[in-house]
């Protein structure tokens, strides 16, 4: 799918290719590490749910270990999105090759009562390393099969993953991509994934909202991304961008990447971004305009060290 094949939906606008995420939806303290922030109540929730479904947002992203994010969508009415869910994180270790098909089968359906669905969009896999386990492939295909969900993925965190999975016959593929996360280039991992027809989701434009903090607010145990944040300011400063919005166009202007995934705290979060991929998609200008930041960006950030750029090493620290 190219920009020009997309770039304008029924109503004359731009094509919307973001997707809410819903983490923050089900879980406290999601995000930056030391933080304690509790999850919206649930009238901010369905508020959300309810302005996205508005403007089109096609798709929600959440998972079984979302705390109670699939309940608080049903309630919602998850029938008005398409949905990914991911299967439970390492539930089919230990388990035999016979065993494997049936439990895949028992969290789906699971997935499926918490949601209020008979079918899910897509379902991943959110232990990346069933990628390489053919019974568990041959398992997401059985549902597939069976009409329990209409694609089958895997959600990776290392290149090396996302290279494998590009070429292992499944339908999505979601990523971490990002201004200071730009590893898959390096492995032509995009063009290896189109080639193959797979339907790329690209998570983290934000980076758990690293990227859109302030120098001065970065919790101390990622004090070392504060040279690379000034350098994006810099930069997006000089094209007259903000970072935020230069996170999110720095996404859209991968055209491989069909679906954006970002979370947010508040309407006002929601409504920009959704404003922002709208005049983006509908119109050139915007692209031509954030071309030689886009280009400056991705010449300034490809050697990141990776206690920054991957999330689950920073409560190492």
């Amino acid at each position: 799918m190219v920009a020009e094949q997309r770039r304008f939906g029924k109503d004359g606008k731009g094509t919307m290719r973001l997707a809410l995420g819903t983490v923050a939806f089900g879980l406290n303290g999601y995000g930056l590490p030391n933080t304690d922030k509790p999850k919206p109540s649930m009238g901010k929730v369905l508020e959300l749910l309810d302005y996205a479904h508005e403007h089109e947002v096609e798709f929600l992203d959440t998972a079984n270990a979302y705390g109670d994010a699939e309940e608080t969508i049903k309630i919602y009415g998850a029938e008005k999105f398409k949905i990914t869910s991911k299967l439970k994180p390492n539930c089919l270790a230990g388990l035999s090759n016979s065993e494997i098909l049936a439990r895949v089968k028992e969290e789906l359906r699971t997935d499926l009562k918490r949601l209020g669905l008979s079918c899910l969009w897509g379902y991943y896999f959110h232990t990346p390393e069933y990628i390489y386990n053919k019974k568990a492939i041959a398992a997401l295909m059985e549902c597939k099969k069976e009409g329990l969900v209409s694609n089958i993925g895997v959600s990776i965190y290392e290149p090396k993953d996302a290279y494998y999975a590009a070429k292992a016959g499944i339908d999505i593929i979601q990523v971490p991509y990002n201004i200071l996360d730009q590893r898959l280039h390096k492995i032509n991992f995009f063009h290896v994934a189109k080639e193959n027809g797979v339907i790329i989701f690209g998570r983290q434009p934000f980076l758990k909202e690293l990227l859109a903090l302030p120098v001065n607010k970065i919790p101390s145990p990622l004090k070392q991304a504060n040279v690379s944040l000034r350098l994006i300011d810099k930069i997006v400063g000089k094209y007259h961008f903000t970072r935020i919005e230069a996170c999110l166009l720095f996404c859209l202007m991968e055209d491989s990447i069909d679906y954006v995934v970002l979370g947010v705290d508040n309407i006002k979060q929601l409504q920009d971004n959704i404003m922002l991929n709208r005049f983006y998609e509908a119109s050139t200008s915007m692209a031509k305009a954030f071309q030689p930041c886009y280009a400056e960006l991705r010449e300034s950030f490809e050697h990141i060290d990776s206690y920054v750029i991957v999330p689950s090493l920073w409560k190492n620290k």
